[in-house]
């Protein structure tokens, strides 16, 4: 009795791992869903603003591309982007958001927007992103400069960018990190000119 109960609990729990390690495992096609999940997005992107030879007017490129795919953002990263927005709409005289195009990583034109390697870490995909025109080669695109790497994850069945994270060449850091070091700042800034204005 005891050895075919014993049994039944060994099979319970062998069942349980398996079911696990399905988990765990990404569906088949996912990282190439991924891959073309931010190549398109950067095919769309590279039309808007001072990075196309045809800009799209009326609206610098970040605040077009929130108005019209804000879905494609998880809300953590939207939130902020839109929060430096603001804040640097209100004070137009003072740089105190950010200075850069961060989703081209810069502050002028970029050749093109072609996607490289690929990793995965848990239900995340780290996606590299070239400056170079399409139609090269797989190895001509390696080679190129990196932009940056794309950070992004199917949520509720829909790929999002989660961050946008940059090469060490270009000072490292991440968007996520750099929005919230510009607020801390801003904070702080604040409180200073409060503090200046009660001594007066």
């Amino acid at each position: 009795m005891k050895t075919r109960h014993f049994s039944i609990i060994s099979m319970v729990i062998v069942f349980i791992t398996m079911i696990s390690d399905v988990k765990a495992q990404p569906l088949a096609g996912d990282k190439e869903s991924a891959r073309i999940f931010v190549q398109k997005f950067y095919d769309w992107y590279g039309t808007l603003g001072a990075l196309s030879d045809k800009p799209v007017k009326g609206a610098d490129p970040m605040t077009i591309c929130l108005n019209h795919k804000p879905a494609y953002f998880e809300d953590k990263l939207r939130n902020g982007i839109i929060e430096d927005e603001k804040a640097q709409a209100k004070d137009p005289g003072e740089i105190v958001g950010l200075d850069f195009d961060p989703i081209a990583n810069a502050q002028d034109t970029r050749t093109g927007f072609q996607t490289g390697n690929i990793r995965q870490q848990s239900d995340n995909f780290f996606v590299d992103v070239h400056d170079i025109k399409r139609g090269q080669s797989q190895k001509a695109v390696l080679a190129a400069p990196l932009v940056l790497t794309a950070e992004v994850a199917k949520i509720n069945g829909q790929w999002m960018f989660l961050n946008f994270i940059y090469p060490k060449s270009d000072g490292g850091g991440n968007l996520l990190s750099i929005l919230k070091g510009l607020a801390d700042d801003r904070t702080k800034w604040a409180a200073e000119d409060n503090k200046k204005k009660h001594n007066k």
